[in-house]
């Protein structure tokens, strides 16, 4: 098949370091390629709103079997208004559909994420229960009286030859990935970590929101970051850690934990956040969380080497057998073919 990715013309693909939707663009093509699949990356960075008119305006002048965009607004944008005759496989990375009280920003994403799920031709959902949500918003709005097989299932991925144990581990480092933003709830474990003794808090991805950088440096003045890394550095530091902490408010479907599984590390989980992908792999802190119930979590975990080598064993292996790229690619593969046989 003739494919366009679509990126969002916010961080070049390969991004430098961190950007989960960019590295899902990018390892799907290459899986796809390897495949026998003509894979053509579209992704001038120049904002995702002057890029989504732009790339309309390419999308025109040039056939393709699929056209399979990763963003809320640009898939809504392209589905509704930018005139196109081409087939337009969604994948939703939106983590709003499991976020309640959501604000004003929020609901402007969620409105075009419901105009992408309403008119793509097929939509891929990164976990079983989006899939069903989705599923039912799409029929309803679309008046369908019997399921149609359109929105389908398939999972994040994780490069499991890149992340993995490293060499050096203290067994005292206390881990978390990805944007330092407030929606991630970094500050509860760094207010944890004042009940684990002797432990250090590592948090690695870009510091976006200065204010709330200095917050969480307000309840551990010990808090370690990492920014600036590239996907190496990420994967070197991420396998010399002892423990992976996601507590994010709300996801659809995280690929830091899925690189925390991959590097061997037992994974403590926010029950809000959605992470189902660890369910056997960590403890899974309750939905009404406080700082007690990750420091409790924190301490089992590095009080008992044998029950976190376990969970560190079953995270490994879970991510090489179900959250593979080749897997992930075999999965879009499917919705593939499904969509060429809907109308554009």
């Amino acid at each position: 098949m003739k494919v366009a990715q679509v990126g969002p013309g916010i961080l070049p693909i390969p991004p430098p370091g961190y950007g989960a939707v960019e590295k899902h663009i990018d390892h799907l093509s290459k899986e796809l390629q390897k495949k026998g699949h003509d894979v053509t990356i579209l992704n001038d960075v120049i904002g995702e709103y002057p890029w989504a008119i732009r790339v309309g305006r390419m999308l025109r002048e040039v056939h393709f079997d699929i056209v399979h965009v990763h963003t809320s607004f640009l898939a809504g944008y392209l589905t509704r208004f930018a005139g196109l005759k081409q087939r337009i496989v969604y994948t939703s990375h939106c983590p709003y559909w499991n976020l309640a009280g959501l604000g004003p920003r929020e609901r402007w994403g969620m409105l075009w994420e419901k105009n992408a799920v309403r008119y793509a031709t097929l939509v891929i959902a990164l976990t079983e229960d989006l899939e069903a949500t989705m599923s039912v918003f799409r029929h309803a709005l679309n008046g369908k009286r019997l399921y149609a097989p359109d929105v389908h299932f398939v999972p994040n991925g994780v490069d499991c030859d890149l992340f993995g144990w490293r060499d050096g581990r203290k067994g005292n480092r206390v881990c978390m990935l990805g944007k330092v933003i407030p929606r991630k709830r970094m500050h509860l474990v760094a207010m944890a970590m004042q009940d684990v003794r002797d432990a250090e808090l590592h948090i690695i991805g870009p510091i976006a929101d200065r204010d709330y950088a200095r917050l969480i440096s307000k309840a551990n003045t010990e808090t370690v970051f990492h920014s600036g890394l590239t996907e190496t550095d990420v994967a070197n530091e991420l396998g010399a850690m002892d423990v992976f902490v996601h507590a994010s408010e709300a996801e659809a479907m995280s690929m830091a934990v899925l690189e925390g599984m991959a590097s061997e590390l037992p994974i403590v989980h926010a029950a809000r956040s959605h992470a189902m992908e660890a369910a056997s792999a960590g403890i899974e802190v309750p939905w009404d969380d406080h700082p007690a119930d990750y420091a409790q979590a924190i301490n089992r975990l590095l009080d008992d080497p044998v029950f976190a080598c376990d969970l560190q064993m079953k995270a490994r292996s879970i991510a090489m057998a179900e959250y593979s790229w080749e897997k992930v690619a075999a999965g879009v593969e499917r919705a593939y073919e499904a969509a060429g046989h809907m109308p554009p």
